[in-house]
């Protein structure tokens, strides 16, 4: 809720809805900042890209925590999913950004031995989901 209220603020001309379902005692076992510089590049992206609604959401599901945000936005054509996470990179350059955030969420998720992947969200536009395999004593550990 922190991250969507700042990054909302961020973006005070965009009436964006942002729901947040995180499920309950749930813990990334990282550092803080790591998380929410994570959370923030993700969701700043996806209000840039949305229509009119964002989602973020986290559970944990076979000892894995996932991540998902999802907007209604245009999306990204699976052919240039790989594109748009190397540093600089950017499909649309009318839109302001420098190219850089989803290479450092990238670079964030990599540090955690985790998963970054793109897909189609439910809302019709981008969903990124990130995985984190917790670790048999409940930890994660920096790489």
């Amino acid at each position: 809720d922190d991250v969507a209220l700042v990054v909302r603020k961020s973006h005070p001309d965009r009436r964006t809805e942002i729901a947040v379902d995180v499920a309950d005692n749930l813990i990334f076992r990282g550092e803080r900042e790591d998380l929410e510089e994570l959370l923030s590049i993700l969701v700043d992206n996806a209000i840039k890209w949305a229509a009119a609604r964002v989602e973020l959401s986290a559970v944990e599901r076979d000892n894995t925590l996932v991540i998902m945000v999802g907007d209604d936005g245009p999306g990204i054509a699976e052919n240039r999913r790989a594109f748009v996470l190397q540093a600089g990179n950017r499909l649309d350059e009318s839109i302001p950004g420098t190219g850089l955030g989803l290479f450092i969420a990238r670079e964030i998720v990599s540090i955690y031995a985790g998963r970054i992947e793109f897909g189609d969200s439910v809302l019709g536009g981008l969903l990124v989901s990130l995985e984190f395999q917790l670790p048999d004593d409940g930890t994660f550990r920096r790489g």
